[in-house]
């Protein structure tokens, strides 16, 4: 792939590929490779933090104009 070629987003292909990793990790789960606290905090790191975020959407508006 040339370094300057922007690579389109893949809607259908981004959700087939999170479909296998909830696959996978539910596999993971039921063969006891990994408890669920720890699978929890492996897909945590992944997560928006809502409960730690505020976004001032007002303020946003208002400096747009």
């Amino acid at each position: 792939m040339n370094p300057r070629q922007v690579k389109r987003f893949d809607p259908a292909g981004r959700a087939a590929d999170k479909q296998a990793a909830r696959d996978a990790d539910a596999r993971a789960l039921a063969r006891g490779e990994v408890s669920a606290a720890e699978m929890h905090r492996r897909n945590g790191l992944l997560a928006f933090p809502r409960e730690h975020v505020a976004v001032d959407f007002a303020g946003f508006i208002s400096s747009a104009r």
